[in-house]
């Protein structure tokens, strides 16, 4: 069930034109991925390791995304059904983001086996952490870039709509160069 507030501001959103650049410089600012969703990694949060995504801003990233939705599909099917996928959406973006972060600490576990001796930690001090706050983390770009790309593969383009799908590219695209430093290198 969905929340009837969610769906009464979904539907207001569906009535919107697409976003302003002045618009999108503010949900760049409100939407922040470190404060939206964010990956604890196990190297330091032990046993509370994980990806972290809060439903408030799922929520409102799908009500974006639903912004940039053709006008047809806006008025195409039940309006549950069409919440549904871009809640998922929104989801995806949010956790595939955060994957890329988990997949980063794999490589550094698995190459600790190899070589038999730490690796992701000094690439967290080395180069993570000195370039935070610079369009030279590389990592966040990466981590935006593959959130993008993956929304189209298996198993995520089965759970939403196409348009749904081409509808958070857009937004992505035009979000991108208005998040922090190093994660609007995505484009």
């Amino acid at each position: 069930e969905w929340d009837r507030e969610f769906l009464g501001a979904l539907e207001e959103d569906l009535n919107r034109e697409e976003p302003t650049e002045d618009d999108l410089e503010e949900i760049g600012k409100t939407l922040l991925w470190d404060i939206c969703a964010w990956y604890q990694p196990i190297h330091f949060f032990a046993q509370n390791w994980g990806i972290y995504i809060r439903e408030d801003c799922v929520l409102r990233q799908a009500r974006t995304i639903c912004r940039f939705l053709p006008w047809t599909v806006r008025r195409r099917g039940s309006l549950s059904g069409l919440a549904k996928c871009l809640v998922r959406a929104s989801v995806y973006a949010f956790f595939l983001h955060e994957h890329y972060h988990h997949k980063i600490e794999s490589l550094g576990l698995r190459l600790h086996v190899v070589d038999r001796k730490s690796c992701y930690l000094p690439y967290h001090a080395k180069i993570y952490s000195t370039t935070k706050g610079t369009d030279d983390q590389l990592e966040e770009a990466l981590a935006n870039a593959d959130s993008y790309y993956r929304l189209d593969t298996e198993p995520y383009r089965s759970w939403i709509t196409h348009d749904v799908v081409v509808a958070t590219w857009r937004y992505l695209e035009r979000k991108f160069p208005h998040d922090p430093p190093g994660y609007r290198m995505a484009v």
